[in-house]
């Protein structure tokens, strides 16, 4: 018997192909959504973490999003005041955005947000595709003196699988499976030869009359296709009243203290961190913390953290 010799290019082709691992043919993601990692002071204002977004094929209308915080003596979600930053966001002009407090203390939270969602109104377009855009801005509250002996680090994780739906309304990374469910049914009341009354049975127990294939599908996301990335808040340490934030307490924390006190200069310069100087421990910040940095300073008055 002759054998006919595999051709050159055949051999190089199968080659390759034996080379190639599984997960060479695994699907790709159409869609990363990441929680960016994160680092702020302690007990500082004005503190937000980013959640970037990706989506590489679709154009994108309709997002719902879930985020929590797993160290939330660390770090909760702020509602007390506006829900979160859209300014300079993916979603600045959207129609509906809305962010919930689902559990109503600041640990988790879920964004929902739609493009179009006043069906009279002018035409509000999703996003196209693009890379790394920040889709929202969340507000954070830290304490200012965190009471634990542990890393200060909070893990901020993806509660659930993240939802993204096109402007046409499809919702992006969509699997269907298909169910097939075998019934057993058994006729418990004869009228002549039609069944009056059907019961499901188990029929390792009971013999059955009929049996029913129901088949049914079943969808959901892909969390290979629609891809969420876990993040982290790290808080830093910080003095009560070090305004400027050079590790020390001195005539410039004592400038923008009048400042922000005065002037409404709040963040102006090096003043950094005008929230974080309630002396008196009354939960405001206000001239008699003023009166008490200055005697502390300049007179060697007591202060609360003072070495």
């Amino acid at each position: 018997m002759r054998y006919r010799p595999i051709r050159p290019l055949l051999f190089l082709a199968l080659f390759a192909l034996s080379l190639c691992s599984p997960s060479a043919f695994a699907q790709q993601p159409e869609a990363i959504i990441t929680i960016a990692d994160t680092t702020v002071y302690a007990g500082g204002r004005d503190n937000y973490l980013d959640i970037r977004i990706s989506n590489f094929a679709d154009s994108i209308a309709g997002v719902r999003v879930w985020i929590r915080s797993e160290r939330p003596d660390l770090v909760r979600f702020d509602f007390s005041g506006q829900a979160f930053e859209r300014s300079g966001t993916l979603l600045e002009n959207w129609e509906y955005v809305e962010a919930i407090d689902t559990l109503q203390n600041g640990v988790t939270w879920m964004l929902v947000a739609v493009a179009d969602f006043y069906p009279d109104g002018q035409r509000t377009p999703g996003f196209a595709p693009q890379s790394g855009g920040t889709l929202i801005r969340v507000p954070l509250v830290t304490p200012p003196n965190p009471d634990t002996t542990d890393a200060l680090v909070s893990q901020i994780t993806h509660e659930q699988v993240v939802e993204l739906s096109t402007p046409r309304g499809l919702l992006v990374g969509v699997v269907t499976d298909t169910i097939i469910d075998t019934l057993f049914w058994r006729c418990t009341e004869w009228d002549l030869d039609s069944c009056l009354t059907w019961e499901e049975v188990d029929t390792t127990i009971s013999p059955y009359d009929t049996m029913v294939v129901d088949t049914s599908l079943d969808g959901y996301i892909d969390s290979t296709v629609v891809v969420g990335t876990n993040g982290s808040v790290t808080l830093i340490p910080t003095r009560l009243c070090d305004i400027n934030l050079d590790a020390g307490r001195d005539l410039s924390d004592v400038i923008c203290l009048v400042n922000y006190l005065f002037f409404a200069q709040n963040h102006a310069g090096d003043c950094l961190y005008t929230g974080y100087c309630d002396a008196t421990g009354d939960g405001e910040t206000d001239l008699a913390d003023l009166i008490m940095l200055v005697n502390h300073l300049f007179l060697g008055g007591e202060f609360p953290d003072a070495p």
